[in-house]
């Protein structure tokens, strides 16, 4: 009789343990100093029987009724089926394994068997039952020759005291905590990547052509700037690295990871994007990837162009994170501070990784926290760190000394040739000057920024008539956003050699990082000072200025306060900006103005008031918060709304819809989603319809929603009975109104 462990692809317990087992010696290979000798036998053991428990007849049949084989066995009790994580420590030989490696070790071993798959709890009593008068007879022609001892004689129900995670010490003593995670961490790994029949659990920093990302960079620029040859002259220490826009951070990150397992991580799936092309197309480095939610497509269009690729093969491993480099959003690897079943896997992995984090200072105070008790925790586990970014509020850098995350830094460096390229200008109490919109923008490229889409809205409205004006926001639909990006990009250019067109481009934060755009003038409306210095750099972003007048506006006129921008952090940034008003801000080692304006609201020795602000409180909260968490006490679908921050929804405009279901392409859709089709072929068709869409704060959702889940099963997708404003030749419109 055989003994099945997997369907699609069809695998008995033995080939699938076997394969494992195989994937195990690579990465012990591979890492070998990463767990002690004795680990190393623990897992190897965990390994082995992590899937015995399958062997019950309950499985078994469910496996013969798939294949459509007749099942042999007769199931002679009335039992119900009992998962076979909770069944396969009773096939350890508890004797031996606490003779050799102590009491201890056997509790480890046992919940990380127990406990690798996320199953309710069986009633112990039923559970020894079972061991002792069915298991018996559902191995009896169950071979297994992996294990050196006769496993029928050795059935036990010993383990069932210690299946305790919350007294057993594995969470309260790091010792035991770091071996567990790196045990049961490792497990999954080996498990899934067998499960997924991938032959290579970790792939070769080097690409077909013999080079690293590394060495690459340095074959394309021989003349290293001073960043990247800082970043590869410390490899082996946590950084922390401040510099503006264009200096060359994302090489410099690159070289500091080197030769080693990286992930690369970044706020907006739109810059993940850009920088995975980077990596692929300008460094011409293939063994990449992508991973984010919507990543998938990524890979489909991949497939499409080139034809060489198998974009469900290509996700697959992104998701399982075999590749040598992962650019990626932050909830993708730092979810397992939330420490649901399961969370080893990241955790262990990242215990052998480089983690990149590019301008921390976009994220929130929820995310900031839960990305600095991740690295107390990776960092423990000996996972290094880079942030780079261009501003850093020095408040973090006194959070990660109270957590005693090691680091050092920060380190600024500077654009060199462009001392100043900014000189401000603060109107206290005062909304924009229309009047002078006009006057510029009749000679100039100038940007306006607003805190809120209804504010951008109200400015475009009184300016179309007057001046050549554009506005853009995030209530596009995502086929109309993309196009107005690149007009924007296609107007104001970061090169030397672009048209001096003049006009006006009215905008919210999403002008504020990823697009290479660089204005003339920029008026906005005042925002906390870490968004204010990103705005900034959309102006004279790689040129000199040193003229009498200002170039960067900044208006005082209280948009979106309290409902954007913490009152606070507004409020210590205007004194912060005020202390500057009409000056040459500078950016050299001497004089770093933009970090004395940071200092001046997040450093705590010259803002004591930090310390009691919001913001500090609330990544306080949040971190202790986490470290008290119980283990496994939440789902995992329950982590990702919970580190996404998801309160929003996805709409389709009335209007739109109605013109898609005039034109057929609704019936179309939903004629090819109910054939038999590929997932890839099911995710194009996704892809396109998400171009009709667009994201809505659910705060915002009114009573505008008049269908849900339109167009297919669990889409997600609500029809929305607001306006909805754009014309697709003059790229002219407000968006939803």
């Amino acid at each position: 009789m055989e003994y099945y462990a997997k369907l699609n692809p069809t695998q008995t317990i033995l080939e699938h343990t076997q394969k494992a087992l195989e994937l195990y010696k690579q990465l012990k290979l591979l890492y070998s100093r990463l767990l002690s000798n004795e680990e190393w036998e623990l897992l190897e053991l965990a390994i082995i029987c992590h899937d015995l428990g399958k062997t019950n007849a309950f499985m078994q049949k469910f496996f013969y009724q798939k294949l459509n084989i007749p099942f042999p066995l007769a199931l002679e009790h009335n039992i119900p089926q009992i998962y076979h994580n909770h069944l396969s420590c009773a096939f350890i030989d508890y004797k031996d394994v606490i003779s050799k490696y102590g009491l201890k070790n056997y509790k480890i071993l046992c919940n990380c068997i127990y406990y690798h798959h996320n199953r309710p709890e069986t009633d112990k009593k039923v559970l020894k039952y079972y061991i002792k008068n069915c298991l018996p007879n559902d191995i009896e022609n169950f071979n297994f020759p992996l294990l050196a001892y006769n496993f029928r004689s050795k059935l036990n129900c010993e383990f069932t005291p210690y299946i305790d995670i919350y007294n057993n010490g594995l969470f309260t003593d790091f010792e035991n905590f770091k071996r567990y995670v790196m045990i049961k961490g490792l497990l999954h790994k080996v498990d899934y990547c067998a499960s997924a029949g991938i032959d290579i659990i970790e792939d070769n920093t080097r690409d077909e052509d013999g080079l690293s990302a590394a060495e690459k960079i340095k074959c394309i620029y021989p003349n290293l700037r001073d960043i990247q040859i800082y970043m590869n002259a410390n490899k082996d220490k946590n950084l922390i690295i401040v510099g503006s826009t264009g200096i060359g951070k994302t090489e410099g990150a690159i070289l500091w990871i080197g030769e080693e397992k990286g992930f690369y991580t970044l706020p907006l799936q739109i810059a993940n994007n850009s920088i995975y092309a980077r990596i692929k197309d300008k460094i011409k480095y293939k063994n990449v990837k992508l991973l984010h939610s919507n990543a998938i497509s990524t890979y489909i269009r991949e497939e499409k162009e080139n034809g060489n690729t198998d974009a469900q093969e290509e996700y697959q491993k992104a998701k399982l994170f075999s590749s040598p480099l992962t650019v990626c959003t932050v909830d993708q690897i730092f979810k397992f501070v939330f420490k649901y079943n399961g969370f080893e896997y990241l955790l262990a992995t990242l215990a052998y990784s480089k983690i990149v984090i590019d301008e921390i200072q976009m994220y929130s105070p929820e995310i900031v926290a839960s990305i600095l008790y991740g690295l107390k925790l990776a960092t423990g586990l000996g996972s290094k760190f880079a942030i780079i970014t261009a501003t850093f509020p020095p408040i973090l850098g006194d959070l990660m000394e109270r957590y005693k995350i090691p680091f050092k830094g920060p380190v600024f460096f500077h654009k060199p040739g462009l001392p100043t390229r900014h000189r401000i200008k603060f109107f206290e109490n005062r909304d924009f000057d229309l009047e002078l919109i006009i006057d510029l923008a009749e000679r100039y490229k100038v940007l306006i920024i607003t805190n809120t889409v209804s504010k951008a809205q109200k400015i475009y409205e009184k300016l179309k008539d007057k001046v050549n004006t554009w506005i853009i926001h995030s209530r596009y639909i995502r086929k109309h956003r993309r196009m107005l990006e690149n007009k924007i990009l296609e107007f104001a250019p970061n090169k030397k050699d672009r048209n001096s067109n003049p006009g006006v481009w009215v905008s919210t934060h999403v002008v504020e990082a990823s697009l290479d755009i660089d204005f003339d003038y920029i008026l906005t409306s005042m925002c906390s000072i870490e968004s204010l210095i990103q705005r900034m750099g959309r102006v004279w972003r790689d040129r000199l200025y040193d003229a009498e007048t200002p170039n960067v506006y900044i208006y005082d006129n209280h948009d979106g306060l309290n409902s954007v921008i913490d009152s606070q952090i507004y409020s210590f940034s205007c004194n912060a900006v005020k202390a500057y008003d009409g000056k040459l801000l500078y950016e050299t080692d001497i004089q770093n103005d933009k970090q004395a304006m940071m200092e001046m609201v997040y450093d705590r020795k010259k803002n004591p008031d930090i310390l009691s602000s919001e913001y500090f409180k609330e990544i306080v909260k949040r971190i202790d918060s986490l470290d008290n968490l119980l283990p496994y006490d939440l789902k995992i679908k329950e982590v990702v709304k919970l580190f996404r921050g998801i309160n929003s929804i996805t709409i389709i405009p009335s209007s739109i819809y109605s013109e898609l279901k005039k034109s057929g392409k609704i019936s179309e859709w939903e004629y090819k989603l109910n054939q038999n089709i590929s997932m890839k072929e099911k995710q194009s068709i996704k892809d396109e319809i998400n171009e009709y869409t667009l994201e809505l704060p659910w705060y915002d959702k009114g009573n505008l929603i008049i269908q849900e889940n339109i167009i297919y099963p669990h889409s997600d997708i609500n029809l929305w009975n607001g306006e909805y404003d754009f014309d697709e030749n003059t790229l002219k419109g407000i968006g939803l109104i």
